[in-house]
């Protein structure tokens, strides 16, 4: 009767848990097996399904598998039976992202635009993106577009050359991308009317004005040098 009673004792005990939640897998990328701390549990169950490529093993209570679907996070309960019936259960957190962005780049990662110049700026990158962010803003007339990327628009002021970086993210990390941008003045252009001049040594000249376009002139120069006594 002793030794019967002690064998029951033994058969009754059962316990049940998971060390390490909550869990965070990538999609597509084998996980490590989360093996279960336990005691005479001879049969697995979870509730609900675990997420889609991902397996317990109904004998031993071990989860393994590569998640094939981003899931958010959730709780799975997980349920031990021993021999004669007791039941235990433990929950385990489980959360499945995406496979992180890279290579991200842009079609001109050094662009140097003018006032007036209609610019599209597309960017490249392996994997989805949720979403982008540029570091700094953009100068004026220039837009960023933070779900897609695209840096558009025509640059209404002269901006010198500064450095930005563009980070395209998901549920699983993020990628980024460095570039230099520059806005220029319209380049500048000059006429004379006429465009002849017939002049007399040492009579002096009408001054010749030229008419200019564009952008604002910062300085000019002649070739190839005018004549003794013009400047």
């Amino acid at each position: 009767i002793p030794e019967l009673g002690t064998y029951s004792s033994c058969n009754t005990l059962i316990s049940l848990s998971y060390s390490g939640s909550p869990f965070v897998f990538i999609k597509g990328q084998l996980v490590s097996e989360i093996v279960p701390i336990q005691i005479n549990a001879v049969s697995f169950s979870v509730s609900p399904l675990l997420p889609s490529g991902l397996n317990l093993d109904s004998l031993t209570g071990i989860i393994s598998g590569t998640p094939t679907e981003i899931t958010s996070a959730a709780n799975y309960t997980v349920t031990a039976t021993n021999n004669i019936g007791d039941t235990v259960s433990s929950t385990l957190n489980i959360k499945v992202n995406d496979i992180p962005p890279s290579n991200l780049s842009y079609s001109n990662l050094s662009p140097v635009y003018s006032i007036g110049q209609v610019v599209t700026n597309l960017p490249t990158v392996t994997g989805v993106v949720t979403g982008y962010t540029i570091s700094s803003a953009l100068p004026p007339g220039l837009s960023f577009d933070s779900a897609t990327g695209i840096i558009s628009g025509t640059p209404t002021a002269v901006d010198p050359l500064k450095n930005y970086t563009i980070t395209a993210s998901n549920s699983g990390g993020s990628a980024s991308a460095s570039f230099t941008l520059t806005v220029n003045d319209v380049a500048p252009s000059i006429a004379f009317s006429p465009n002849t001049l017939v002049a007399t040594k040492g009579s002096a000249i009408t001054t010749q004005t030229p008419t200019a376009t564009g952008g604002a002139i910062t300085g000019c120069t002649v070739s190839p040098a005018l004549p003794a006594g013009l400047a």
